[in-house]
């Protein structure tokens, strides 16, 4: 049974080759083709600015990473500061110290011969320091120096401490609670 319309020719042409196109071939001849017409066709003022935008994010990986090394040779340098800087007030704070015990045991034994018994001169330095020692912890002196409000964004506390915890407050004789 036939249909009117169909015809009893096979569906594919037959005058056509069946041979695959060759994709390089294909992609040089279209580069030929653009590079004649670089500056009228699209493609070509496209494939330019295509080609100074890759040119242009290069160079700015080169600098950011340029940047990042610059970053990290100023941080190395100031922990190197800070570290020579360490040092040398640890070696003037133990020359300190050693000075200040030999000076106060040749005071005591000073005092001790002038008392008659070194013995004494031991306890007069040792009563001298112990007092010092009070009155330094009565007065509570500020020996670290916290940052400014202005410095840590106005906070008091740093985010993630545990909160202030108010001073008890100090009654006079004859005062109660």
């Amino acid at each position: 049974m036939r249909t009117q319309g169909m015809s009893s020719e096979p569906l594919h042409n037959e005058s056509k080759s069946t041979e695959p196109a060759d994709p390089e071939k294909t992609a040089a001849e279209m580069d030929n083709t653009s590079e004649s017409d670089s500056t009228a066709s699209p493609k070509g003022r496209l494939g330019q600015f295509a080609s100074e935008s890759r040119e242009l994010i290069e160079d700015l990986r080169e600098w950011v990473d340029l940047r990042v090394e610059l970053v990290q040779v100023d941080i190395e340098e100031r922990i190197q500061a800070v570290a020579n800087q360490m040092a040398a007030m640890l070696i003037a704070t133990v020359f300190g110290l050693f000075t200040a015990l030999f000076l106060l045991h040749g005071l005591s034994v000073l005092i001790g011969n002038a008392l008659g018994n070194e013995a004494w001169g031991y306890l007069i330095i040792a009563a001298v320091l112990g007092v010092v020692t009070l009155v330094v912890h009565l007065a509570k002196p500020t020996l670290i120096r916290r940052p400014s409000k202005e410095a840590t964004g106005g906070d008091d506390e740093p985010s993630g401490s545990l909160p202030a915890v108010a001073e008890p407050k100090k009654l006079m004789p004859g005062e109660e609670a």
